[in-house]
């Protein structure tokens, strides 16, 4: 699980591939070849192919849709 802002995101995968020998990239909309992140929502989850995804991977994703507001929180106004 990874956040990023919208800045810093569009610059690490300003040129990521859409597949490789590894498979299928999962993302967002591309335009321009731009990539644009998926939300971290239900929807966007329950839409990823779980035959593809391992159990680990499964739950972390399922943690980190339990915890998103302290994953998307403002890290300067966050209290632990």
């Amino acid at each position: 699980m990874a956040v990023f802002e919208a800045d810093t995101f569009d610059t690490i995968f300003a040129e990521a591939v859409e597949k490789n020998e590894e498979g299928v990239v999962i993302s967002g909309p591309r335009s321009n070849g731009t990539v644009t992140g998926l939300p971290l929502d239900d929807a966007s989850v329950n839409d990823l192919p779980a035959s593809r995804m391992s159990s680990p991977a499964a739950g972390l994703l399922q943690l980190a849709l339990r915890h998103r507001n302290i994953l998307l929180a403002d890290p300067d106004s966050f209290q632990p």
